[in-house]
């Protein structure tokens, strides 16, 4: 609860696109270590149940399944139904099936004082997250090697995991000197009185 409330607290005070960024590493290596901790943690329960890869086949099937279907169902209904642009979709679709498993973690290991059970709670998110990275992964180049994200599909792979294709900041707007006979006023566009909008970048 104290990382979500200064991380909101975060993004409300501070307005930096460096900010940002930095602190979106810091949130992707701190969950990194969360899984591994977690991993050390059902490793070492001294119970061969409390392993993730120990479990019954039935574990697997129902621990994969809401990732699946929420990955296909998603992607069916904005693409057919909303009728959303082709980013969009996937956008929809990896919120749908990703989830904050670093969440399900933390709840298991402070409600578990059992090694053993707690060895056993974690491998619910600890094999969700694996499954979500393998189907995610994989639906993500997918959908830009089929021309369905912002990155263009031509694009070398290292070039396009490093980068970002969002809109990062207003100063990328185009703006250009009002023609003859144009009249717009700062108050009636919220722009320079001299210049208008140019929506083709």
């Amino acid at each position: 609860m104290a990382a979500i409330g200064l991380g909101l607290l975060a993004s409300y005070k501070v307005s930096n696109q460096k900010f940002n960024i930095y602190a979106n590493r810091l949130g992707s290596i701190s969950g990194l270590l969360l899984v591994v901790f977690s991993m050390l943690l059902s490793s070492f329960s001294g119970d061969s149940d409390a392993t993730v890869w120990s479990q019954h086949w039935t574990f697997y099937v129902g621990v994969s399944l809401p990732c699946l279907a929420g990955l296909v169902i998603s992607t069916l209904l904005t693409a057919q139904v909303a009728k959303l642009k082709k980013p969009e979709v996937i956008s929809v679709g990896v919120e749908c099936c990703y989830q904050n498993v670093g969440i399900a973690q933390s709840a298991c290991v402070s409600m578990f004082s059992d090694p053993v059970k707690r060895g056993q709670a974690l491998c619910v998110p600890l094999f969700y997250g694996i499954m979500e990275a393998l189907v995610l992964g994989i639906y993500c180049i997918v959908a830009w090697k089929a021309g369905w994200s912002k990155a263009p599909r031509d694009e070398n792979f290292c070039v396009i995991i490093a980068k970002t294709y969002e809109v990062e900041d207003d100063d990328g707007l185009n703006y250009e000197p009002l023609l003859d006979g144009e009249v717009a006023t700062e108050a009636e566009t919220g722009e320079p009185a001299d210049l208008k909008f140019n929506p083709i970048v």
